[in-house]
């Protein structure tokens, strides 16, 4: 999904010291992004877009001797991510409304081996774009989508 890729964007660009990888971390000290589950459907509109809040998972794999780093990284970015105004699609597949930190940083294991992991969890809210076909099996340009028309339900939102 293009906004996980952004989303891992995002991270990469706050130099964090660590790097960044999709669901899982790296044999080395990193960071991991990983939906989980609990995402769901805000609102769906008669034009087939919705709104949706999607759950993530932060991550950080450090040596005890870099827990300090690894704290204050994954702080850094907790606060950086709930101060995020815009995160840009690159495919026009959604728009960007908003991350809410939903978990504080919290310290969640520690192997035999000397690492130890922290995690924080977030909330996205976002308006996925259906992508249609033109008749010739093309995508549409996205330029021409309009906004979405009105609601059909609303699940709590």
């Amino acid at each position: 999904m293009d906004y996980e890729d952004r989303l891992l964007d995002k991270l990469d660009a706050m130099s964090l010291g660590f790097p960044v990888y999709p669901d899982v971390n790296a044999s080395v000290s990193s960071i991991s992004v990983a939906a989980l589950p609990g995402s769901t459907t805000v609102r769906t509109y008669y034009d087939d877009v919705v709104d949706k809040e999607y759950i993530h998972e932060i991550k950080i794999k450090a040596r005890e001797t870099e827990r300090q780093l690894a704290v204050a990284a994954l702080m850094k970015a907790g606060q950086e991510l709930d101060k995020t105004t815009d995160i840009e699609s690159e495919d026009d597949s959604f728009d960007f409304g908003g991350i809410t930190v939903t978990n504080e940083l919290f310290f969640s294991e520690a192997t035999t081996e000397g690492w130890m992991f922290f995690t924080l969890q977030i909330k996205s809210l976002l308006t996925v774009w259906e992508k249609e076909e033109e008749e010739n099996g093309e995508p549409e340009d996205p330029d021409e989508t309009e906004e979405p028309g009105e609601p059909v339900e609303n699940n709590g939102g």
